[in-house]
């Protein structure tokens, strides 16, 4: 006797990520049952928090062509240093990620560090660093109908400055955006360039190039010790998430890439308009 029932998905038309999305209870391992110790190289993006984390690679420390994602609290970030390796304790499990699944391992502590004695002195600067809230104070600022005054420094043949211009649009006009240029394959350079930057009384400075060769300049420690040492929020805008990344742990804010920055600076100008436009509404309101 054969058995007629029809389940619901055999009727509901789906799509591949719900078809993934189903996969998830059945894709279990045995060390999900309880925390375990794993041993490997940790590359953060520190770019986005997601939910008070931050998200990044943990592979081999022999080889880096077997990873898994690692998952970091924000209050931890600071003690990991890009390419070192770690004894880590922490919890696995899976997540959908753009319609696949991925293996997820959760920090909760760090068991063991593997440091050489330039990774310790790049903890010790990273230790300096004191984030500041740049975009609260621009949103500030142009909610007085102050504009803003940002010194952007890009690269002496670069062109990406229209990349950020073509994020920006028209909101370009609340903002007093001066160009810079100056050598990114110089650290010394580029630090003195912010040196001499930071005592114009700017809002934010900005450093601001793609990616491509010719980024380890932003890697140097004494460059890096420069950064924590400003007065003025510093911006970070450089493509290719894997090059230059120290100078991203030093940033105040930290963008993909050059057009991202423009976006993000039209995102609160239009924020500001907005909010001002809401209260001179309310003013006629309580007027009438």
């Amino acid at each position: 006797m054969s058995d007629k029932r029809t389940r619901w998905w055999q009727e509901v038309a789906l799509t591949p990520t719900e078809i993934v999305r189903s996969y998830r209870p059945v894709f279990r391992s045995p060390l999900e049952s309880t925390p375990i110790l794993v041993k490997g190289k940790v590359k953060i993006n520190r770019a986005k928090l997601y939910n008070g984390y931050y998200y990044g690679d943990l592979s081999d420390s022999t080889t880096e062509r077997v990873g898994i994602t690692v998952r970091v609290p924000k209050g931890m970030v600071s003690r990991f240093l890009d390419g070192s390796t770690y004894v880590l304790r922490g919890n696995l499990g899976t997540a959908v990620r753009d319609a696949a699944i991925k293996i997820l391992f959760t920090v909760t502590s760090i068991e063991r560090e593997q440091s050489s004695p330039e990774q310790e002195q790049l903890l010790s600067i990273l230790k300096k660093v004191q984030r500041k809230d740049v975009l609260r104070r621009l949103l500030a600022k142009l909610a007085k109908g102050d504009p803003p005054r940002i010194i952007l420094f890009y690269g002496e043949t670069s062109i990406v400055d229209s990349d950020v211009l073509a994020g920006l649009g028209n909101a370009a006009a609340n903002y007093r955006l001066e160009k810079r240029l100056v050598n990114f394959t110089d650290a010394s350079a580029i630090a003195q360039a912010l040196v001499d930057a930071d005592k114009e009384n700017a809002d934010a400075l900005a450093l601001v190039r793609g990616g491509g060769a010719g980024m380890s300049a932003l890697d140097d420690l004494k460059l890096l010790d420069t950064c924590t040492a400003l007065q003025t929020p510093l911006i970070v805008a450089v493509g290719h998430a894997e090059q230059g990344s120290l100078i991203r742990q030093v940033a105040d804010v930290v963008f993909i890439s050059p057009t991202q920055l423009g976006e993000r600076l039209r995102e609160i100008a239009e924020r500001s308009r907005m909010a001002m436009t809401a209260a001179e509404r309310l003013r006629e309101k309580e007027g009438a």
